[in-house]
């Protein structure tokens, strides 16, 4: 099992980054699995590092891979029981049916004073999907892994969703639990050629065709 964390290298982002690794050390202690931080190359691109973090994964050997945000931290029983369900190969599995995006204020607290307070200082965000994925590798490609057309990061894991719907005519699988993501600076919008791109996988709605359109990636 292998943790793929997207990454480079911000000084805002290391105290969430290690936290985050922190995480995954506690929650899979026991188990057989590895870290990778990965980066993309040029200009940050969260979906190449996503990519290239699986086909390293899957060099050492990575039976079952949890891709995650440098900044998101599932519940350690919902991982662990989104695990199981993920060796079945048949599902990508989001390990959280609620997201809730810390405040600054709450991600200071987390951090440095006590998590479960931290994590009151939130907001709900319905209907989120990506940040973590539990999945086979086999089915990360058979799902055309993520597209890294889209320059830096935005849109991506709603493309993602759409395609896998249309391939397997079924959406992600959830484990009921929550996820939280800390705060750190960072342009929160998606710029207008990424929506170009979503809108082109919109337009799809046959698998024939979309694994033709998922071939330029």
């Amino acid at each position: 099992m292998c943790v793929v964390i997207p990454w480079r290298s911000q000084k805002s982002r290391i105290p969430a980054m290690k936290a985050t690794v922190a995480f995954y050390q506690e929650a899979l202690q026991g188990l057989n699995f590895s870290i990778i931080l990965s980066d993309s190359v040029g200009s940050f691109n969260v979906a190449q590092a996503r990519n290239s973090g699986v086909i390293n994964a899957m060099q050492q050997g990575a039976d079952v891979l949890i891709i995650g945000d440098a900044d998101t931290i599932p519940e350690k029983n919902t991982l662990l029981a989104s695990i199981d369900l993920a060796y079945s190969g048949v599902e990508c599995v989001l390990p959280f049916t609620e997201y809730k995006s810390l405040s600054k204020a709450g991600t200071l607290v987390y951090l440095y004073f006590n998590k479960t307070l931290g994590k009151r200082f939130c907001k709900v965000i319905k209907g989120a999907i990506g940040s973590i994925y539990v999945i086979k590798p086999t089915l990360w490609l058979a799902s055309g892994g993520q597209d890294s057309r889209f320059r830096g990061w935005g849109g991506e894991d709603v493309a993602f969703n759409h395609a896998y719907k249309i391939l397997f005519k079924k959406d992600f699988a959830r484990i009921d639990g929550a996820v939280i993501a800390l705060q750190h600076r960072a342009k929160r919008f998606i710029s207008e050629e990424n929506k170009t791109m979503l809108e082109e996988y919109f337009r799809i709605n046959n698998a024939s065709e979309m694994q033709n359109f998922l071939k330029d990636i």
